[in-house]
């Protein structure tokens, strides 16, 4: 088991300021972007993808369906990133939330037979920086994507397109609350990465 410190800079004084932009170490950015996409499949979103497209062909829901589309789309990809690009941790400024950077060159994508069993537990410092660039970046979309499926949810009710709009909202709501469980604030970040290559995210108090 490896605890990695809060970032690939020396330590600074209290005195100093904290930098705006840190690199994160490939390894975490790496287990972070699996784990992610284990939730994300987990919680159905092939099935969002899925009701999605079905409400696209449809001339009063395209321009919601487009909407949540685009933002399920913005999710992917950072989570593909996260697993292919070098990976930063930037703010505008001190105090301010904490937003994914990427570089433009990127590696393949390793396929999970590759994954080797490992554990490593983020300390707080670092775990506080992730859980803000996750709720900005990812929770703040998945919110909207929510949002949007609740209304429609609420004009079209019972039949076929209303029975879509709820599906896209159940599984939304689900990534939503696991991503939520497996990041509370306060807590370190744990990712651990199976015999069989799948990545967990857990919270260590």
């Amino acid at each position: 088991m490896d605890i990695l410190p809060s970032e690939e800079f020396p330590k600074q004084s209290q005195a100093e300021q904290e930098p705006k932009e840190i690199l994160l170490n490939k390894t975490v950015a790496r287990m972070l972007g699996r784990g992610l996409e284990q939730i994300f499949n987990e919680g159905g979103a092939k099935t969002i993808s899925n009701a999605l497209e079905s409400l696209s062909k449809i001339g009063e829901c395209r321009k919601y369906a487009e909407m949540m589309g685009s933002a399920l789309a913005f999710l992917q990809d950072i989570v593909n990133k996260l697993q292919t690009e070098e990976t930063r941790l930037t703010r505008e400024k001190e105090g301010g939330q904490w937003n994914f950077k990427f570089s433009s060159e990127s590696s393949e994508k390793e396929p999970a037979e590759k994954f080797q069993a490992s554990e490593l537990i983020i300390d707080k410092d670092l775990s506080e920086k992730l859980m803000s660039a996750i709720g900005n970046v990812i929770n703040n979309k998945l919110t909207g994507i929510i949002g949007l499926s609740g209304l429609m949810d609420e004009d079209f009710g019972d039949n076929s397109i209303g029975k879509k709009t709820n599906l896209i909202n159940t599984h939304a709501q689900k990534i939503y609350k696991n991503i939520s469980s497996a990041t509370k604030v306060g807590n370190s970040i744990r990712l651990f990465t199976d015999d069989n290559g799948k990545t967990t995210i857990s919270p260590i108090p």
